[in-house]
């Protein structure tokens, strides 16, 4: 039975005039509170309603089931009235009895598709994953809301970065309410306590609704099963000495970034540690890893290195830059495969279990929530293409070669039924699809 908690009552009496903000984090009741939202002003005598979001697919596959549930739940008279003046081609749902009518678009960046508005006018507005519009956009949907006697529009976002438009019009408004998933009772026990093994900062955002930067895509959640309580550098002793202790980096000119592993006698591995560093020669960022390797880890600097050096890096600095890590005593061992091809070996070694230790074969060390941002938000893939995060691509590709070696070197004979061939393959994980390029060979 869908209800609304005190706290979403309260918000629900506010939201029938001037312009509000709902945000808040994952299973918070957000869309719930929309919809009941529609469910009253579409009661309203000849209320125009309108609901957008990016795409009419995400509008009809969630805000108009849950209007139909809550109608069907509260009202079986309304819920086939509604059903039956449907009307799929319109994207109109009617109600004959108040005269009411609720009209959904599509408000996406493509071709500036919110441009459809401007033929209609509207009492009420509901913004589905507000954060996802462009501002211009969301302007347009307020131009729309003329007809009296009484104009409000309500958006429904996750939390954003202060650099984003919701934080600089909503941040100081009244208007502004925070869901959190801890004031959802009816979450059960057991989805809640997955959210404690989030580090806080990335806890704050996406369980308690706190402004702040990060993908809410539902990768976060299946990843929380990966998220280990960080090893001590006891238990790398012997890892050590069998030569299971790795260091993975992205060599740049501009940024660097390195990431510390270990494979267990299990073939597990553990991602353990990370570093960045920005505008820093390479001799200087060498030295600083060797002095936090010993400090944090008491590990030396001559272990296992995989990873890559930019083509920018080589460039500038030719066989120096070979020369240098040899004087470290640094090997570096690079591998030869498609972008696309080492992100779908990513993503399907995160989902594997060892049935020997029954945890997952590629374990986060909970206390580092870089390197969870990074794995959760670090590449967006659409069919063959990929586009890099701007902030977390280097560290996510330091992670990616680290993963791959891990591949190479411990689990492609035991996963051999793993394909990577030249012909056209398909892996859906998490709405991501993957088609692994025909015959394209590039470096990582």
């Amino acid at each position: 039975m869908i209800q609304l908690t005190q706290k979403q009552r309260e918000i629900l009496k506010n939201l029938f005039k001037g312009e509000h903000l709902i945000k808040g984090g994952f299973g918070s009741g957000k869309t719930t509170l929309g919809a009941f939202f529609l469910y009253s002003t579409i009661l309203i005598p000849s209320a125009k309603i309108l609901v957008c979001r990016e795409t009419l697919r995400e509008i009809e596959n969630t805000i108009i089931p849950k209007l139909f549930e809550i109608s069907q739940q509260y009202d079986p008279y309304l819920f086939q009235l509604l059903r039956n003046n449907w009307d799929k081609k319109l994207q109109k749902i009617e109600n004959p009895e108040t005269g009411s009518s609720l009209i959904y678009l599509s408000v996406g960046k493509k071709e500036e598709q919110y441009q459809t508005l401007r033929s209609y006018e509207f009492n009420f507005a509901l913004v589905d994953e507000a954060s996802r519009i462009t501002e211009d956009a969301y302007e347009e949907i307020k131009r729309r809301l003329r007809l009296p006697p009484q104009q409000s529009i309500v958006l429904l976002s996750n939390p954003v970065p202060k650099t984003h438009w919701l934080y600089k019009r909503f941040a100081n408004s009244p208007n502004l309410y925070t869901l959190s998933t801890y004031d959802n009772p009816f979450l059960p026990e057991s989805y809640l306590k997955e959210f404690e093994k989030l580090p806080l900062e990335i806890r704050k955002i996406v369980a308690e609704g706190e402004w702040g930067e990060i993908n809410f895509s539902s990768r976060l959640l299946d990843i929380l099963s990966n998220l280990e309580d960080p090893l001590s550098p006891v238990d790398l002793k012997e890892l050590l000495y069998h030569q299971r202790i790795i260091i993975s980096a992205d060599w740049g000119i501009q940024h660097t970034a390195v990431v510390l592993g270990c494979i267990d006698f299990y073939d597990n591995l553990h991602l353990l540690d990370c570093w960045e560093f920005e505008d820093l020669p390479l001799q200087i960022v060498i030295e600083n890893l060797r002095q936090e390797l010993k400090k944090k880890w008491n590990l030396p600097l001559q272990l296992i290195w995989t990873g890559d050096i930019s083509a920018r890096q080589r460039t500038a600095m030719g066989d120096s830059i070979q020369n240098l890590l040899l004087q470290y005593n640094i090997y570096l061992i690079t591998y030869k495969m498609s972008l696309i091809e080492s992100i779908m070996i990513e993503d399907f070694l995160l989902t594997q279990k060892n049935d020997i230790t029954k945890t997952k074969r590629i374990l986060i060390n909970r206390e580092k929530p870089r390197i969870i941002k990074a794995i959760q938000q670090g590449y967006k893939v659409a069919g063959d293409e990929v586009e890099k995060d701007e902030e977390m691509q280097h560290l996510a590709d330091a992670i990616r070669y680290m993963i791959f070696y891990f591949y190479k070197n411990f689990m492609q004979q035991k996963v051999s039924f793993l394909d990577f061939s030249n012909q056209k393959r398909h892996i859906l994980y998490n709405n991501r699809k993957h088609d692994s390029l025909n015959n394209k060979r590039t470096s990582l």
